[in-house]
């Protein structure tokens, strides 16, 4: 009992230290006291949560040490802090999954207030910087928060980028900035971003004449990220109705025929089905 005793009033003292209102310790200071705490007295640490003190103790220090960082500039910064405190508070990937376990709160109140202020100064044009944020902290990251970090941070930010697109008049492709986050996002994107750029094409294609080969060039990146249903129905839409009037302007002329107007059509067989082609052609 004596014994025990003895071991609980080193712990109270410990706990007393990372407590400590009069002489508050410094992040490093709290470091090193909860290493103490959790390999001299494992027992203890585990018996009475102390991990627990974490979010509300460490976290106002790793706050403040954050309160000059920018994610896009400088995306591993603090990820051996972090990283510390992963192991320290044993954080598993798929076992945090709630909010109120120590460390996914730590991170929540830390890390993400973070990546939010980032996100209002990111430029979805720029996909590497958010891409580079996110290669470096996705595996420090719960899946249910890497998870909300993609839709309420990028998918949101993407969403709101092609509302603002005009494919008339921007000059930054926009497959160069969204397709990359086809494998991130996955069927995410099918809802707001592809739909509404579909919608955006649409639109820029009915001044659109088949002489103009850069519509080419804006269609091919689609083919695969596009459902093929969504892809043909805009081709079939859009098109093939323009490539079936061009190809009734061709003037034959077996002495000299011009097939400038047979290649601006021909060079779509790469999006369109044999079947819709040859029937395109037929009208030759």
């Amino acid at each position: 009992e004596k014994k025990y005793i003895e071991t609980m009033e080193d712990v109270e003292e410990l706990v007393e230290q990372l407590t400590s209102t009069e002489n508050p310790p410094t992040l490093d200071e709290a470091e090193k006291i909860f290493i103490d705490l959790k390999v001299s007295f494992p027992n203890e640490f585990k018996e009475f949560s102390l991990g627990d003190l974490a979010p509300g103790i460490i976290a106002p220090l790793i706050t403040a040490s954050m309160k000059e960082w920018n994610p896009l500039e400088q995306p591993t910064k603090h990820v051996i802090v972090i990283k510390k405190w992963s192991e320290l508070l044993d954080y598993s990937k798929t076992t945090s999954t709630t909010v109120f376990e120590p460390y996914p709160a730590l991170v929540w109140s830390t890390v993400i207030p973070c990546f939010r202020r980032a996100a209002a100064d990111w430029n979805p044009k720029n996909h590497s910087q958010m891409a580079a944020l996110l290669d470096a902290w996705s595996a420090l990251l719960p899946e249910w928060m890497l998870d909300n970090v993609l839709d309420q941070i990028v998918l949101s930010k993407l969403t709101q980028a092609v509302a603002e697109w005009d494919p008339l008049t921007d000059i930054v492709p926009i497959h160069t900035w969204i397709i990359p986050w086809s494998n991130i996002l996955g069927s995410k994107m099918h809802g707001n971003v592809y739909k509404s750029i579909c919608n955006k094409l649409s639109k820029a294609f009915l001044s659109w004449h088949p002489s103009d080969r850069s519509a080419l060039a804006m269609i091919k990146p689609w083919k695969g990220v596009f459902m093929d249903e969504e892809l043909s129905i805009f081709l079939y839409k859009n098109v093939v109705p323009k490539l079936e009037y061009r190809m009734g302007e061709i003037i034959f002329n077996p002495l000299q025929q011009d097939l400038e107007i047979f290649n601006q059509v021909n060079e779509w067989h790469e999006l369109l089905s044999p079947l819709v082609m040859s029937s395109i052609l037929d009208k030759y």
